[in-house]
């Protein structure tokens, strides 16, 4: 019985350290529980038995992952087919050629002006004729608009005198208005393979534009214009992009045919090129004739050009080695023809480390180009020069250092070298130096410049006062600004160091170069400011204490802690309300009234259904431990 008391006393305080779960919250673990176990398993079972395979062999031998190779032709643009992309509105900036002749549809503007005025709009009907007023009908088609001109004027002087010479008063002019398209065939390798109705005007590089431009797979050296079954012209595209050829470019007419052929051959160029990317060589161009089109060698490209060749397929001996590399001096390119699939590259020169450098006390320090004859003193005039006498104050003349390279030492030799000497023109330390040399110029110790303190404010002479000694603290500076005027607030000093504000005790503390000090003027005046109903400035008295400030500011608001009261002192002391102590308010000073931590509400629902359910698994063990 004993040992069932000890038990059920275990339970009890180990129940007490443990949080109640609600009924809600067992039903949930329960049924998550059934969830993890149900997805275990797996699926449900099977009725019936499925005959399977042996077992596979596994693989033992470690796994080679496979490399995606970067294919070169998918990384280098292909030359020249970009030209077809760009957007232009093409019926409304293709020019009138002087050729053009009037047609069925065509849409032409008669303007009459001076003594007469007259302007009207005609289009050519489909048996290429026109009717005007007065005029009567006229047969225009087959006309360039400068023979519809002079055929138009002797018409319409039979109407208006005026148009007669030698003398006229009335002018005519003739303008084309909208215009009929033509019928163009686009064939072979082009986006849109059809037939298109495009802009009367358009050659065919701007026809090409309206079809869609050419696939990568078509040809741009040898574009051909078929005209009455027979070829009218061919265009190379590259002596139109690389030269600004337009021989090949003609006018278009109605039922021409545009036929783009398969590129002859795919060559890539990839390196130290100005234009890498892939190009199209016709039969016998050579190298030179490729790296024309690729804009030449860069300057840091080498001597040298590499070849990968595809073996043709009648030639090949086997097919896993079908690809032989060589390499061309540049000399020699015009020799080499260029074949379907070459891959060229022009690889960069290695760079090369001719440097030397310089540090410390000159100038321009820093790393300079090294020259084979190169000595230190033209290393020094290149970081700023020895001559500067002002500067030359500055430098350490006893001693310089190059620091140079051994390749059989571990460590680097040190030469020393005597500036005062060189200066002097002393050819002994105006040494060679080598390639990698560094060069190590030291600041004068006694040279320093001025260690300067700034103070304002309420004294009698403001200002910049420099430190002439090493121990000098406030009190010297502030006798160097002629001491403080008669409204200086001393309490109230503020001094700043690094942006940081120090608090001061007394004025005894040690000034360094760059402190800023400010002696304010008597504020008269407390801040109170936090948790009080009205925050603000209080007429400072010297005997008031900490509570008689907050009642000043309207005492404690719901939400103050009053214990939590804090005395920033003009000088930048901080002092906390201790219990019962308060600390002393001073000129000044200011008082922050903190807030209350913020805690969570009593929720006395949840805390008695918490104790419920403890209670009862309390009784729940302590029933199933008696019974047993």
């Amino acid at each position: 019985m004993r040992n069932k008391l000890f038990f059920v006393f275990i339970i009890l305080f180990l129940g007490s350290q443990i949080s109640a779960q609600s009924l809600q919250d067992i039903e949930r673990l329960k049924k998550e529980y059934e969830e993890a176990i149900k997805a275990m398993r797996g699926a449900e079972p099977v009725d019936e038995i499925i005959e399977t395979e042996k077992p596979s062999v596994v693989e033992l031998a470690p796994r080679i992952e496979e490399v995606e190779e970067v294919d070169t032709l998918e990384v280098l643009p292909y030359f020249g087919y970009d030209f077809f992309k760009a957007s232009v509105a093409i019926w409304e900036n293709l020019p009138v050629h002087a050729d053009y002749r009037l047609g069925p549809g065509d849409e032409f503007i008669i303007s009459l002006w001076g003594e007469s005025q007259l302007r009207s709009e005609h289009i050519v009907d489909r048996n290429g004729n026109v009717y005007i007023d007065l005029v009567g009908q006229l047969s225009v088609t087959g006309k360039t608009l400068k023979e519809a001109k002079a055929y138009l004027t002797s018409r319409f002087e039979q109407v208006y005198a005026t148009l007669k010479n030698p003398d006229p008063t009335t002018f005519l002019d003739i303008s084309l208005g909208a215009l009929k398209s033509i019928n163009v065939k686009f064939l072979g390798e082009v986006s849109l393979p059809s037939i298109l109705a495009i802009h009367p005007f358009s050659t065919v590089t701007t026809g090409l534009i309206q079809a869609g431009g050419v696939e990568q797979s078509g040809s741009l050296r040898g574009i051909h214009v078929i005209r009455d079954g027979k070829i009218r012209s061919t265009m190379d595209l590259y002596a139109f992009l690389l030269q600004g050829k337009t021989d090949g470019d003609i006018r278009l007419r109605d039922q021409d045919v545009v036929f783009v052929p398969v590129r002859n051959t795919t060559i890539s160029v990839d390196g130290a090129v100005q234009r890498p990317g892939i190009y199209e060589g016709l039969p016998g161009e050579t190298l030179a004739d490729v790296l024309a089109y690729s804009g030449g060698l860069k300057p840091n490209a080498q001597a040298q050009l590499a070849v990968e060749r595809t073996v043709a397929i009648d030639e090949r001996e086997h097919e896993d080695n079908a690809i032989n590399a060589f390499y061309v001096d540049r000399e020699d390119i015009k020799d080499y023809t260029v074949q379907d699939g070459d891959k060229i590259t022009i690889h960069e020169i290695h760079p090369v480390q001719r440097e030397v450098s310089v540090h410390g006390q000159v100038k321009k320090p820093g790393v300079y180009a090294y020259q084979d004859s190169m000595r230190l003193i033209d290393l020094l005039n290149l970081a700023g020069g020895l001559n500067d006498e002002s500067y030359w104050k500055s430098v350490f003349a006893a001693r310089a250092e190059v620091i140079r390279r051994q390749e059989n030492e571990e460590y680097a030799t040190v030469i020393p070298i005597y500036l005062d000497r060189l200066r002097q023109g002393d050819a002994s330390q105006n040494i060679l130096l080598n390639n990698l040399d560094q060069v190590v110029i030291r600041q004068n110790p006694h040279f320093d410049p001025p260690r300067n303190v700034t103070i304002l404010g309420e004294v009698n002479v403001p200002g910049v006062y420099t430190l002439t000694d090493n121990d000098e603290v406030l009190d010297n500076i502030i006798t160097k600004a002629g001491g403080f005027t008669d409204l200086a607030f001393e309490d109230g000093i503020e001094m700043y160091r690094q942006r940081q504000r120090v608090v001061l005790r007394d004025y005894s503390l040690p000034v360094m170069d760059g402190d800023s000090v400010h002696v304010p003027r008597n504020p008269g005046v407390v801040l109170v400011t936090g948790e009080v109903y009205n925050p603000g400035y209080i007429h400072y008295k010297a005997k008031r204490s900490l509570r008689e400030y907050i009642e000043s500011a309207g005492g404690f608001t719901r939400d103050a802690s009053k214990r939590t009261v804090s005395v920033i002192y003009a000088n930048g002391d901080v002092k906390l309300r201790r219990y019962i102590f308060d600390p002393r308010v001073g000129e000044g000073a200011t008082v922050i009234v903190h807030s209350k931590e913020e805690r969570e509400p009593f929720d006395l629902t949840k805390f008695l259904t918490e104790v419920s359910s403890i209670v009862a698994s309390l009784a729940t063990v302590f029933y199933i431990i008696t019974r047993g």
